[in-house]
């Protein structure tokens, strides 16, 4: 790795063709914080907010119907 790579963090994300030319094209690591604060699967996924009860149902659902363990595998059954 680079010892002369930085982590380059933004306070206000960078419009989309910026975010291409200082960020994609170069292929760097970046923060962009606050980036996510305004999606609605935010506010129904946390936890303060209800969001583990949405996140059990959610595993309920992965197990019923789809056979997915989330708790690793389960021999013998």
């Amino acid at each position: 790795m680079d010892e002369n790579l930085k982590i380059q963090r933004f306070e206000v994300p960078p419009s989309a063709s910026n975010f291409e030319f200082l960020i994609e094209s170069r292929d760097v690591p970046a923060v962009l914080v606050g980036g996510v604060m305004d999606w609605r699967s935010l506010s129904e996924w946390i936890s303060y907010n209800g969001g583990l009860g949405n996140l059990q149902a959610f595993k309920s659902v992965l197990d019923k119907y789809l056979g997915v363990n989330l708790n690793g595998p389960n021999p013998g059954s």
